[in-house]
């Protein structure tokens, strides 16, 4: 979740003397509880809870990250966030219905199915806490574009590239495929640019992509 201030140390001692066992425990927490612990005075224990308590704010798709589903990294889960909007509706999806998301496999799928089958009241609990995040679209000049990186860029790293098409709005896919809008391709752009031209996607550079944003 995020949670400043928990470092491997805290989290040990957390673990061995106030016997948390999950993270949800955290949001539980008094500052009598943290008293036990050596090294946790009051400027601490404040910081703490109050970090604690900021974590409650978290986004789907950090969230969706933090359960830890077998075979979800963030990229999938950032997709799993913009595809269904909540928990509610993502606990409710079928195999069938995540496969169709670019990039998720059935193997993916099935993990995502079997995690909330068997760790449903995981969710609950967060909820009951009062951490019951939903995606937020953001808009910008490229919402509603999904784009490929291919290639070097003249000036933009690939990480550059990707944050700049995310905060107009865009989305970026590791691989193109018929969902995909634009391909931005750049020096030694390879089979991914081959892939765009048979599929007659719109392909442009990195002048074209500052352009778009700008616009």
């Amino acid at each position: 979740m995020d949670i400043d201030g928990i470092s491997i140390k805290t989290a040990e001692q957390l673990y061995d003397i106030l016997s948390v066992r999950s993270a949800a425990e955290l949001y539980g927490l008094t500052a009598s509880d943290l008293e036990k612990i050596d090294g946790f005075k009051d400027k601490k224990i404040y910081n703490f809870i109050n970090a604690v308590q900021k974590s409650k704010s978290v986004d789907l798709a950090h969230f969706i990250g933090a359960l830890c589903i077998d075979n979800v990294g963030r990229k999938t889960a950032r997709d799993l966030a913009e595809r269904f909007g909540s928990m509610d509706a993502l606990r409710a999806a079928t195999a069938e219905e995540l496969v169709e998301i670019p990039d998720i496999g059935e193997v993916v799928a099935q993990s995502i199915v079997e995690y909330f089958e068997k760790h449903g009241e995981v969710v609950d609990r967060y909820r009951d806490i009062g951490i019951d995040p939903h995606y937020e679209k953001k808009e910008g000049a490229l919402t509603g574009f999904k784009f490929v990186l291919t290639g070097s860029l003249p000036t933009l790293t690939r990480g550059e590239a990707k944050n700049m098409i995310e905060r107009a709005g865009g989305i970026v896919q590791s691989g193109v495929s018929s969902a995909t809008d634009i391909v931005v391709a750049g020096e030694a752009a390879g089979s991914k640019l081959e892939k765009a031209r048979k599929l007659g996607k719109k392909i442009i550079d990195e002048n074209e992509l500052i352009d778009m944003i700008n616009a």
